[in-house]
């Protein structure tokens, strides 16, 4: 690797527990399924982009902030310890202390943790039992994404990157979950 590029984050989990259970009264069933994500980190694209474009609470909480010194060190290898100022009027709008990185900004400063708690489903199962060619009709009333508690300031775990599997870890303007709730029959020849 070169002196400018390192590894800042990984996207794979320690572990991702998933509990799927179900429990039943005569033809009742009551079933459900519950996730629990514990590490991965996500880089924050959305966060990042809209920082760059002034849009964030954040950059605008910020945008007066003067006199700021960044841990770190220099290109000699001593401590940093120039102040700068976030964002000054009297300079380009390049000169900012978002616009200068780019739209994806420092990519350590948006790198989060991933851990989450989720209930993905809940259902109610009815089942009719038959004799014939039909041998079972179950009847569920179901919903989905329930509830989520994460670290993650951003959209929905386990949402794709433009639909691609492979995008993991990262997140630029990913849509949330969407809540669904529905009826569903199913038929056991």
């Amino acid at each position: 690797m070169g002196m400018g590029t390192r590894i800042i984050a990984n996207a794979k989990p320690e572990f991702i527990f998933t509990l799927t259970n179900a429990v039943g009264w005569r033809r009742f069933r009551l079933e459900s399924v519950l996730e629990w994500q514990k590490g991965g980190d996500i880089w924050n694209g959305t966060a990042a982009s809209l920082d760059y474009y002034g849009r964030s609470a954040a950059s605008a909480v910020l945008r007066t902030k003067s006199g700021y010194v960044f841990d770190g060190v220099t290109l000699a290898g001593h401590p940093n310890t120039q102040a700068v100022t976030f964002y000054d009027p009297e300079q380009s709008v390049y000169a900012n202390r978002w616009t200068r990185y780019g739209p994806g900004g420092v990519g350590e400063n948006y790198i989060e943790s991933n851990n989450y708690l989720s209930l993905r489903r809940l259902g109610v199962v009815y089942d009719v039992p038959f004799k014939k060619l039909l041998q079972k009709m179950s009847l569920t009333i179901f919903a989905e994404n329930i509830f989520l508690w994460q670290d993650y300031s951003g959209a929905s775990p386990g949402q794709m990157l433009y639909d691609q599997v492979s995008f993991s870890g990262l997140d630029c303007f990913r849509l949330p979950s969407d809540r669904r709730y529905g009826a569903s029959i199913h038929l056991q020849f």
